[in-house]
């Protein structure tokens, strides 16, 4: 009886955001081991390495949403590689769908976090996979402060100014920040959220001389690889053309004081001349302005942009929003 209540139940797969998913080498895991990252692990997870597999999702923070929708849904984590470029996790994710939409008929729905909306989007970009997802009864997908047009938070890591690379830098004891940049500015997973629009083009080689001119701190900015920028334009691009529809798509906001832009200030001292300003419309990372798509409703909880997935009070409205399209939580 439970094995055919199991079968009846809708599927949903769980994407985390970047970093939300372990990553190793071999069978050596790298993320997130603080030992091995103490001792230089990062190394490791240059975009040059290979074998880095992706064998599951960060249990601190997507454990709780996943045990709570086990009650109604079939769950179907889907960890990943979030260094790897988002078109080709996109890709990998559509094969994913086209697989269950072949073995079963019920309902195939999503539940996805930060940079997981973005993979969980591209992968509509396969246009059959998005016919049967639109033409499927009871499909959905529900994105929890996914960064639809960019975040500040990306140029931000890549100025070494940001609480990833705080983390970093105390517990990294082999490399110091400028090798961690170092390695950080080739992942196209994270440069590729890069805003979309604002004052500055981080797409150009110039902005970037000219803010490393303008105030390096006690770092020097890593040259771009200017095939990474071209990659950054072709996806924003790319993911304009992803699908978007109102009636299957829904958008959990979380709120705290989020960056909206960068200045800088000649007048200041050495180190604090780029000046990063803010708002309270975002969740910490993600502004509800570029974040949430035209079109698709937004529900706003209090959690920042980290703990979206693992905000209890928030876990019967993304149910509500998975079974219904609504809710009034």
């Amino acid at each position: 009886f439970r094995r055919v209540l199991f079968r009846s139940r809708p599927v949903v797969y769980v994407l985390p955001g970047i970093t939300g998913s372990h990553l190793s080498a071999g069978k050596d895991r790298i993320w997130i081991n603080p030992l091995r990252l103490a001792w230089g692990g990062l190394a490791k997870l240059g975009i040059d390495e290979s074998e880095i597999t992706a064998p599951e999702l960060v249990g601190l923070y997507y454990g709780e949403l996943c045990r709570h929708l086990d009650s109604t849904h079939e769950v179907r984590p889907w960890p990943y590689d979030w260094r790897l470029p988002i078109l080709g996790l996109g890709t990998q994710f559509a094969q994913a769908l086209r697989k269950a939409f072949e073995e079963t008929d019920r309902p195939i729905r999503i539940v996805a976090h930060s940079m997981g909306g973005l993979v969980a989007r591209s992968a509509f970009l396969d246009a059959e996979v998005w016919r049967r997802f639109r033409e499927r009864k009871g499909c959905r997908l529900v994105q929890l402060g996914t960064p639809n047009g960019g975040s500040y938070s990306i140029p931000m890591m890549l100025m070494g100014r940001n609480s990833l690379m705080g983390v970093l830098a105390a517990v990294d004891l082999k490399m110091d920040r400028s090798g961690q940049l170092a390695i950080l500015w080739r992942w196209p997973g994270a440069l590729q959220m890069m805003p979309h629009a604002g004052d500055l083009n981080f797409c150009d080689q110039g902005t970037w001389a000219q803010l490393a001119s303008a105030d390096p701190g006690d770092l020097v900015f890593p040259d771009p690889v200017a095939d990474d920028l071209n990659a950054i334009r072709n996806f924003h691009t790319e993911y304009l053309k992803a699908p978007i529809d109102g009636e299957r798509m829904f958008y959990v906001a979380g709120q705290a004081p989020t960056v909206d832009g960068v200045t800088v200030d000649p007048k200041r001292p050495p180190g604090e001349r780029i000046l990063f300003t803010r708002t309270h419309d975002g969740d910490g990372q993600v502004l509800w302005q570029t974040g949430i798509p035209n079109g698709v409703r937004a529900w706003y909880t209090t959690a920042v942009h980290g703990d979206l997935a693992r905000h209890q009070p928030a876990f019967e409205a993304i149910s509500d929003l998975l079974e219904k399209g609504t809710t009034t939580r």
